[in-house]
């Protein structure tokens, strides 16, 4: 999986570690010291809570995946950035929702 990964951009070097990642958190956390980015599957909510208050203190983003049959999840827990978009005249086409919802109209109605 990291070669095909890796194989998206040249610029990138990424490691793949096969232990198990509890222990890693709770024995190692100078492990993670060594990465400018950490991504994060499937981990129980005691050992991610551990693990992003342990990279947000060493301002190393971590990221978070959760698949769930054919839908996901994914969140990224880094300090606040500031993002200049460069290419203005591509800025509407960033972050759209094909269809609204509901809750989504209710909440946005509000403002």
């Amino acid at each position: 999986m990291k070669t095909l990964l890796l194989e998206l951009n040249d610029e990138v070097k990424g490691t793949a570690v096969d232990e198990n990642p509890m222990e890693l958190i709770n024995n190692s956390p100078d492990f993670f010291s060594a990465f400018s980015c950490v991504v994060a599957t499937d981990l129980p909510e005691q050992a991610l809570l551990k693990l992003a208050s342990l990279l947000w203190e060493k301002k190393i983003p971590l990221c978070v995946a959760r698949a769930y049959g054919m839908t996901g999840m994914w969140r990224n827990v880094l300090p606040e950035v500031c993002i200049i978009e460069s290419r203005p005249e591509y800025a509407k086409e960033n972050y759209r929702i094909a269809s609204t919802f509901p809750q989504l109209e209710a909440f946005a109605a509000q403002y």
